[in-house]
């Protein structure tokens, strides 16, 4: 047990310095909202144009281009335009960037860092003190903290704290019967809308119609408030920036499709490899076979047994990889269901740690190793080979996943409800 104790230690120390060299070399490199912090350059210029200009010119791809293309140092090319990273959120979402937006874009950008990492870190705590179980709390806090798409959330300046705490608010308001502030938390997910797309499903299935209510009740709610923001012409820029965000072109990692996840992403890389139709039938077939797997063993007599917070776990993991926009960093919804596993089953652990842990920095890694070949010319030339492998890693996760939230015996099944109805 001390030898694995050591090597599982030393194996963490190894992830922090990966992930701080991560941060350091950008720094280091003056990448800073150009490489690292990419993404917040949306959210700092949202905030800053509804400052100066009105939440309606939040979408003018001209107004983006105008503030954004001063924030990064630029290398003059010729005939190679800029694009901007746009935000295409409602606006009742982007009102706290108004605040950030008053300092600098940078000290902002460390200021947004260290306020997720707190929030983050507290929500943690909260979650596992819940459970009234202090046992290798500060290790689970660390399991949680390393997961890749947590680093990835704050490589890129993502919101991603925000949809895991709103992931484990609906869950846990949702296991004690309150469904009015279940549907409220769950509303919170329209700003990443595509991750609803198993889950209102799975509310239909188990008739969680208060819940359903409530939802509906909240997103009407934003819905008005942001249209009222926007008015009209801010509707019409929003129309037609959702436009751009389509378009498969531009090379902005906020929107390509070939870093993403998903099943959509074998595919275009099948289409470009092999042939289009193979491709797309790939993704089909792949998507659907997804669907029914986190479908198939949902139970409404197993509603309120551990056995659900398995069911749940498959369900967030199969939504990350078939929802059409997706990358890694949306495995973090995944945190809640994580800690309430391991929480009640320590042998988790071992079943979940090496894929939870190492899978995806070490496809990384491989990227490195791949790039390195090809640049020396003992492997030819693959146009996006590191999005492949990072992209196929992530989804092969996913699908990991999804089989050991199916993979329980009844037994295992019975264990874990007592020691649900023990804790909670």
């Amino acid at each position: 047990m001390k030898r694995e104790s050591y090597w599982l230690n030393l194996s963490l120390a190894a992830l922090a310095m990966f992930y701080f060299l991560q941060f350091l070399i950008p720094v280091i490199q003056n990448q800073v909202l150009s490489g690292l912090g990419s993404d917040y350059r949306a959210f700092w210029s949202a905030g800053y144009i509804a400052n100066h200009w009105g939440y309606a010119e939040i979408y003018n791809l001209n107004r983006l281009t105008e503030i954004q293309f001063n924030l990064i140092p630029h290398i003059d090319l010729p005939n190679v335009p800029f694009n901007p990273v746009p935000a295409p959120y409602f606006p009742f979402f982007l009102i706290p960037f108004q605040i950030f937006a008053l300092l600098s874009p940078i000290m902002s950008f460390w200021v947004w860092e260290l306020l997720n990492l707190i929030i983050f870190w507290a929500y943690i705590t909260f979650f596992i003190h819940r459970f009234d179980s202090a046992a290798r709390q500060k290790k689970i806090i660390f399991f949680s903290l390393l997961f890749a798409p947590v680093i990835t959330n704050f490589w890129w300046g993502q919101p991603g704290v925000f949809l895991m705490i709103c992931a484990g608010e609906f869950l846990w308001n949702w296991r004690h019967k309150k469904y009015i502030s279940a549907g409220i938390w769950l509303s919170g997910w329209l700003f990443k809308p595509q991750l609803l797309v198993l889950i209102l499903p799975a509310l239909v299935f188990y008739k969680a119609w208060r819940i359903l209510f409530s939802f509906g009740i909240s997103s009407v709610s934003i819905f008005l408030v942001s249209a009222l923001m926007l008015r009209a012409e801010g509707i019409v820029n929003y129309l037609h920036l959702l436009g751009f965000w389509g378009v498969l072109a531009g090379g902005s990692p906020a929107i390509n499709p070939y870093m993403m996840i998903n099943w959509r992403m074998l595919g275009l890389y099948l289409s470009d490899w092999v042939h289009p139709f193979f491709g797309y039938f790939i993704a089909l077939v792949g998507t659907v076979w997804t669907i029914w797997l986190a479908f198939r063993k949902l139970s409404v007599e197993n509603f309120y047994g551990l056995n659900f917070i398995k069911r749940m776990f498959g369900l967030f993991s199969a939504t990350c990889i078939v929802t059409w926009h997706s990358h890694q960093n949306y495995l973090i919804i995944l945190i809640p269901l994580f800690l309430y596993w391991v929480l009640c089953d320590e042998s988790a652990l071992k079943k979940l740690l090496p894929a939870w842990l190492y899978a995806m920095p070490l496809s990384v890694l491989l990227t490195f190793i791949v790039v390195f070949l090809m640049k020396i010319e003992i492997l030819p030339f693959i146009d996006a080979v590191g999005g492949f492998i990072e992209g196929v890693a992530g989804l092969l996760v996913g699908l990991f996943f999804l089989y050991l939230a199916n993979a329980f015996t009844q037994n295992e099944l019975n264990t874990l409800d007592e020691c649900h109805e023990t804790i909670c």
